[in-house]
């Protein structure tokens, strides 16, 4: 029962959009036809003669519960954190970890020990040196019990932290994970801050001081968050031929809304500069020249699971078949162009493990219903069957969708026509939420079109490891010692090229079993107010990489 439990909350967590943290702007696309110039800031005259320090950045956000990075439940006030707080590491572009308040690290032969060096002369808002034992502080609050950070997750397999002295912390691990660089983004706190105080109730959490390129200004409740330059940021660089240093905007208002909807009228009069866009409408920003609108792709995989106790489904060749009759191309291009990207593995394509874009199954009808003969199915009036256990069976299969999800339906209905095509016959069930994760729970599916959240760590033992089933996301069943050992190497690790190695032969293995069918991962899209100019480069874990090198030009 316990394991049944823990299944259906994990189930519960990676099926949630999170819709906090975008904003459906099917409202403002209504009025797209209307005598408006929308967004026009009246830049078009202005020339822009490079970075300058000027302007004010509006931002938008509900009412935060605090104003602690560590301990907040808002996801507005965890995504603007990196206005004022910094960590160890940051993710790149490429999902690699990069040091920013780390200088190096390494981790021991065993796997069981990292250690961080941190950079010099890095001072707190209030002049402070930073140490390693502020980060001791906060990893020690972040793994307490009684805590519910945010970034809780990121140290559940650290044994203990310890500041070996100001610029050495170790972490010692409660098994190897060469992905520990990875897990140390979490933001740092100041622990002579908060000395005597309940870092759980204390009125400083609202006046936060951090080592980021933006201080703490002001925060009026119901009204708005101000952050001011820090002209004396660590990491502002040398001071270019205009005598100017990062960051270039000199203010951040981060406006206080009662509600998500609120924003779209704020974008559209030129209260917030910034918005993320709802997948589901942003494709009708495309090519405007009154706005500037970066893709990017988003950490929400979608995936078809296989019952591999089905007496159908247990056979690779009908698993091998179905690959080769759905086209994904196709049904992205169809149902949500431009708005998704095709993967086979929970793994974003085009970054440094996973290097490529390209799926393992293209669509082959012909090589499909082949696979099929070749396993010993036979054709009748285009329909497949075989003698399974005894029993003539005929190749009819339920793909289950969960009711309330539009894009779901309609993917599900194009995969039922391709795989008809290749004499695979499917029927649809749409079930409510609860009714399919109980089902999934009891094994009482076909194959269950679903979807998850992956984490910034690409470990994909959550789907994979034969540890994972009845207790994790291991929903088809799959089992297979080799990869098993494979997800071990991987954890174990630190060598990236022998990494990579090791997840290339794996994933060939997986693609052969086919224990899921990977479809696609969703991009998503900000929107910017066209007088934003600079390094604009959002990122699947950071909206605002590279923010302190916008800048406003002036008017």
């Amino acid at each position: 029962m316990k394991k049944r439990v823990l299944l259906l909350a994990v189930l519960v967590i990676i099926s949630t959009v999170f819709s906090a943290c975008n904003i459906d702007l099917s409202s403002l696309l209504e009025e797209e036809n209307k005598d408006y110039d929308f967004l026009n800031g009246g830049m078009d005259d202005v020339l822009d003669t490079g970075p300058v320090k000027n302007g004010v950045l509006n931002l938008f956000s509900t009412e935060p519960d605090t104003l602690n990075p560590i301990l907040t439940a808002n996801a507005y006030v965890k995504e603007y954190s990196c206005f004022v707080f910094e960590s160890l590491v940051r993710m790149d572009g490429n999902q690699k970890a990069v040091p920013l308040l780390a200088e190096s690290w390494e981790g021991s032969d065993d796997g069981l020990i990292w250690t961080f060096y941190l950079k010099e002369n890095i001072y707190w808002h209030d002049g402070i040196p930073f140490s390693a034992e502020d980060v001791e502080f906060t990893a020690n609050i972040i793994m307490n019990a009684g805590v519910n950070s945010p970034y809780k997750t990121c140290l559940e397999n650290v044994e203990s932290v310890l500041a070996q002295d100001s610029k050495t912390f170790k972490v010692l691990l409660k098994s190897p994970n060469s992905f520990t660089p990875e897990l140390m983004t979490f933001p740092i706190i100041p622990k002579h801050y908060y000395l005597g105080e309940d870092i759980l109730t204390t009125p400083k959490n609202n006046s936060p001081i951090g080592t980021g390129p933006y201080k703490f200004s002001h925060y009026k409740q119901n009204e708005y968050i101000r952050l001011s330059n820090n002209e004396n940021w660590w990491n502002r660089g040398s001071e270019d031929e205009n005598g100017i240093g990062l960051p270039y905007i000199q203010e951040i208002n981060i406006k206080i809304y009662d509600r998500n909807q609120s924003v779209m009228n704020a974008f559209q009069s030129q209260e917030v500069d910034v918005i993320t866009a709802d997948r589901t409408n942003w494709i009708g920003y495309s090519g405007r020249t009154d706005i500037f609108l970066k893709k990017y792709v988003s950490n929400e995989f979608e995936f078809i699971a296989f019952n591999l106790s089905n007496k159908i489904l247990k056979e690779k060749e009908v698993r091998t078949a179905i690959a080769y009759a759905v086209d994904r191309e196709q049904i992205i291009s169809s149902v949500m162009p431009g708005e998704a990207v095709a993967s086979d593995l929970p793994v974003i394509p085009d970054t440094w493990l996973n290097d490529t874009n390209v799926v393992s199954y293209e669509r082959n009808v012909e090589k499909a219903r082949q696979i099929l003969l070749d396993g010993g199915w036979k054709e009748n009036n285009g329909l497949f069957y075989k003698r399974i256990d005894g029993i003539n069976t005929r190749l009819s299969l339920e793909l289950m969708v969960n009711d309330d999800n539009e894009t779901r339906l309609s993917v599900a209905e194009m995969i039922k026509e391709q795989l008809n095509e290749a004499g695979i016959e499917i029927e649809i069930k749409e079930v409510k939420w609860d009714e399919e994760l109980n089902r999934i729970q009891t094994g009482k599916f076909d194959m269950v079109f679903i979807g998850c959240t992956v984490s910034s760590i690409p470990d994909i033992s959550f789907l994979y490891s034969s540890a994972e089933i009845g207790t994790g996301l291991n929903i088809s069943g799959y089992s297979n010692e080799i990869v098993d050992r494979y997800l071990s190497s991987i954890l174990k690790e630190k060598d990236p090229s022998m990494k990579k190695a090791y997840f290339i032969n794996m994933k060939e293995i997986i693609n052969r079993d086919l224990p899921y069918l990977g479809l696609y991962f969703y991009n998503n899209v900000v929107v910017y107010n066209k007088r934003l100019r600079g390094e604009l480069n959002p990122s699947t874990w950071d909206k605002y990489y590279d923010f302190a090198r916008w800048y406003i030009p002036v008017e």
